[in-house]
């Protein structure tokens, strides 16, 4: 079964900020396929859009889980997650 996580970070985001995705993946605690990544704020790329772009492309598992952009230490992950069925 093919597992994706779309990561959803919330926070006050800099406008020049440049997300690593590398570094985002590398933190995750589960492997997954693909990983794709939702900024709040950030105009039409939502949660749903990028829910339906994992499963066109036959993602069966999908997490999203929160990350909490905080300007002292960059990216932090809250922990929180939720099991989107597809």
């Amino acid at each position: 079964m093919k597992r994706g996580v779309i990561l959803y970070i919330t926070g006050n985001v800099p406008d020049d900020w440049n997300e690593d995705l590398q570094e985002m993946v590398n933190c995750l605690d589960a492997q997954a396929d693909m990983v794709e990544v939702v900024v709040s704020g950030f105009g039409s790329y939502d949660i749903h859009y990028a829910w339906w772009k994992l499963v066109t492309k036959g993602i069966q598992c999908i997490s999203c889980k929160l990350v909490l952009f905080d300007s002292l230490e960059g990216l932090k992950f809250t922990g929180k997650e939720l099991r989107l069925c597809g």
